[in-house]
């Protein structure tokens, strides 16, 4: 189930929000373009936050968990240069995939477990590949089963088990873009107009009156990964920034910088309604975490969230 929170009008109130004597006579004042704050000025107000469940991060409708499940099949016990993760980044590395493969070949000729657990794989997964490379019908697993566990370290074999692993790792453990819409934000176009009202233009020379986008990501996966969130309206394009997500931390920054810049129009456009895409590139996998493979099937909570607030820097002008 997509959740998503929105909570910039909530935030923008408690701006607006004064204490004022009514004893006081301020009909004489002038009170046209009054401002809070200097330059130096920093106001943070939630914006959103994007809850992630495990049925939402699929690839071809299999999940995250059902991935992560069957890569634990497929990796051996032992990684490359005795690292506690899978470096997705480099499966197509010759060298790398090279160890890796023959640590898992060396593992099924040391461990009748792991031979047990890739032959299930082969005849569960792959039937009618191996069948054609050993010469037996795909309809009948129990001569599959027998053909592969004789034949495994043949050379045909062996190039297909490997084609097939390669390919699981380069393609398979990936996962689709994420999406979501943004309503609408309840929020009046005069509490808009008094955040944009002294932004300094695009290409402004060391600008100090901005607005940027910022907040966390908070991961449950085992998964170090790079993600795009990217903000748009229609056709046109608001902001789009990107962020690394390690999988050793509890939280992950997403710092505001010039990638995460938002101008009048794009906010304007945030709260009339957007659309969120989020890319994923999964880059590290961290096999043995019994916590989250054990998660439940139909767990719906979220393994990743993301929240934004907005960062407005300098001096904040409004009218009374």
């Amino acid at each position: 189930m997509k959740k998503i929170f929105l909570c910039l009008v909530c935030a923008c109130g408690g701006i607006m929000t004064a204490c004022v004597d009514s004893t006081y006579d301020l009909s004489k004042l002038q009170t046209d373009n009054i401002a809070i704050g200097d330059a130096s000025s920093v106001t943070k107000m939630p914006l959103v936050t994007v809850q992630v469940s495990m049925s939402e991060i699929v690839n071809d409708q299999t999940n995250i968990l059902a991935l992560c499940a069957k890569a634990e099949k497929w990796l051996p016990a032992v990684l490359p240069e005795g690292l506690d993760y899978l470096d997705l980044s480099r499966i197509n590395d010759a060298d790398y995939n090279g160890t890796l493969f023959d640590n898992l070949v060396a593992e099924m000729n040391s461990n009748p477990g792991k031979l047990d657990e890739i032959t299930t794989l082969i005849v569960e997964d792959y039937a009618s590949d191996f069948a054609e490379v050993l010469g037996v019908p795909a309809s009948r697993p129990d001569s599959l089963e027998k053909a592969f566990r004789y034949a495994y370290e043949s050379p045909e074999v062996l190039s297909e088990l490997r084609r097939h692993f390669t390919e699981y790792f380069a393609t398979d453990l990936q996962v689709e873009p994420l999406h979501y819409e943004i309503n609408g934000i309840d929020i009046g176009s005069d509490v808009v107009d008094m955040l944009v009202d002294n932004l300094d233009p695009e290409g402004t020379p060391n600008p100090t009156n901005t607005l940027n986008l910022a907040g966390e990501i908070v991961c449950k996966l085992p998964i170090s990964m790079k993600a795009r969130p990217a903000f748009s309206s229609g056709w046109d394009d608001i902001v789009a920034f990107d962020i690394a997500v390690d999988a050793t931390r509890e939280v992950n920054e997403i710092a505001e910088s010039i990638d995460t810049r938002v101008y009048a129009e794009g906010l304007r456009q945030l709260v009339d309604g957007a659309e969120i895409t989020i890319p994923v590139t999964f880059e590290r996998y961290y096999p043995g975490d019994s916590e989250f493979l054990n998660t439940p099937v139909d767990d719906e909570s979220a393994q990743i969230e993301m929240t934004l607030h907005i960062i407005k820097r300098g001096g904040i002008k409004f009218n009374i």
